[in-house]
């Protein structure tokens, strides 16, 4: 537990809670960990350290792969890894990627970059893990060329869910030019509203008020919307086009509106993921269980271990034996018994989130108001327009099993 980066305290309460018969103290504990790391010494430096515990991942786990970068000085830039999991993951959902990193994970103050993707079961899984020593567009470039070099199935990306670092944006857009660029809706509402507090006076109730209405232009679902909002942004500015709030709005917002607008990504498929949060919650755990002085191989350690406990808990989630009853519904009483047939065959061969999704179109697609013109073309494709919203949807016939 010390290698993989434990702090004392949690080494205490897992002894307390495995050996209730022996009393244990927190001196205990430390006096334990001083003799071990005087002990101890599995490489001369931090480069050597990880790539002994890199390659320890490589030779138990076939499939896993990993790769380190080093300055002239063998001072460690980055390191990146992938177990055989990670990589089966992303090449069954690889079309909605979840980035961010975090900082100051050590004490060298390393930072984690992470990609995660949207599994079956609507959460996020973890398909790479790189540190780094900065967030330089360099050191980014080591982790997305590692990780395409070793994911061919890269080209399937269609969504990148990041946050606004220009850096880390441009590097994904350079390396996945396929893939639509999208920003998480929390922290742009969240960079807004510190814009708020630091370019605006006034009371609390007015600065209130221009935060809400930031809020309200995120998750605006129409252009009619969107345009009054910003009417009534003007309006809480005194129509004061110079105004310090405005000009930067209009500087960096109100350009890139669909990558932050929701009714500009109704037509990504994003599959509901308009932030990454989901990452920042797992990376709070991990900064819970890592020690400040933590080298940098004792990071790796303690990420693979973290990852050997999500990738369990997804195999429980996976082969989970159970049955499932359509909820009570008023539009399933107008479906004629095939039809209900079919939707109850469907909820029990793919996931509840799956269904949740899939049945909400089922349902759209038996209502009266609901008109298609279909059309077969040669290519194993189905063209559906929809008359009334005057939409055109593609459906591919072909079958993968």
């Amino acid at each position: 537990m010390r290698k993989s980066g434990a702090k004392a305290r949690g080494i205490l309460m897992y002894l307390r809670e495995e050996c209730a018969n022996k009393a244990t103290i927190l001196k205990d504990i430390h006096n334990l960990m001083a003799r071990l790391k005087a002990s101890s010494n599995p490489g001369d430096t931090d480069a050597d350290c990880a790539e002994s515990v890199l390659r320890d991942l490589c030779e138990h786990d076939k499939g896993a792969v990993a790769s380190l970068f080093v300055d002239s000085t063998r001072v460690l830039q980055t390191a990146s890894f992938q177990s055989r999991k990670m990589r089966r993951l992303f090449a069954a959902f690889p079309e909605v990627l979840l980035v961010d990193t975090s900082f100051g994970t050590n004490v060298n103050r390393y930072k984690l970059f992470s990609f995660v993707v949207h599994d079956i079961h609507g959460k996020g899984q973890y398909v790479q893990h790189a540190l780094t020593t900065s967030e330089s567009k360099a050191h980014m470039k080591d982790a997305v060329s590692s990780f395409k070099k070793n994911n061919p199935g890269w080209r399937s990306i269609r969504v990148i869910v990041t946050d606004k670092d220009k850096k880390e944006r441009s590097v994904l857009a350079e390396a996945f030019p396929q893939a639509r660029m999208l920003l998480c809706q929390f922290h742009v509402i969240s960079y807004l509203e510190k814009k708020v507090v630091e370019l605006c006076d006034g009371s609390q109730e007015h600065k209130q008020a221009l935060k809400d209405i930031f809020a309200a232009m995120v998750y605006a679902n129409s252009a009619l919307q969107y345009e009054r909002c910003k009417t009534l942004l003007m309006q809480q500015l005194g129509n004061h086009k110079e105004h310090p709030l405005f000009k930067y709005f209009l500087k960096n917002w109100d350009g890139i509106t669909e990558e932050w607008v929701s009714y500009q990504r109704s037509n990504v498929p994003h599959l509901g993921n308009n932030t990454n949060n989901r990452i920042e919650a797992k990376w709070a755990k991990l900064k819970d269980l890592i020690r400040p002085s933590a080298s940098v191989y004792e990071c790796l350690a303690t990420l693979l271990g973290l990852q050997g406990i999500c990738e369990n808990e997804y195999e429980v989630e996976l082969n989970k034996i159970g049955t499932f009853c359509l909820p009570k519904d008023d539009e399933y009483q107008c479906m004629d018994k095939r039809q209900l047939g079919e939707l109850k065959q469907l909820a029990n061969m793919v996931s509840m989130h799956a269904f949740d999704m899939i049945n909400a179109e089922f349902k759209a697609a038996l209502r009266v108001s609901t008109s298609y013109k279909i059309c077969i073309r040669q290519d194993s494709v189905v063209e559906l327009l929809n008359e009334d919203e005057k939409r055109q949807h593609l459906l591919s016939l072909e079958v993968h099993i």
